[in-house]
């Protein structure tokens, strides 16, 4: 069953004209996946690294606090440019570090 779900959920992802970096993507894969079923569940199962930096800063301290200590972050908003996400990264990264 969760491979007909991922498949659905992906299902342009095999069209070399699918639209990854399209405007509103992220919209549209979350509307995919609401209308699948699936959105509560990848929601309970990511690390809710997403906000404010001081949302962000607040989960990183209760992901450590459950003894994790080692990420890799993506830090991709195709809303903001690339300064502005790097900046606000580091600013919960410095947050999080001082806490």
């Amino acid at each position: 069953m969760k491979c007909l779900f991922t498949k659905q959920l992906n299902k342009d992802t095999q069209d070399l004209e699918a639209t990854y970096g399209s405007e509103g993507r992220g919209r549209v894969m979350v509307e995919r996946a609401k209308q699948l079923g699936l959105y509560d569940w990848i929601v309970s199962r990511s690390p809710c690294l997403w906000g404010a930096p001081e949302d962000v800063t607040n989960r990183l301290g209760e992901l450590r606090d459950r003894g994790i200590y080692n990420w890799m972050l993506y830090p991709d908003n195709p809303e903001l440019d690339d300064i502005t996400v790097a900046k606000l990264l580091s600013k919960a990264l410095t947050l999080s570090r001082d806490a």
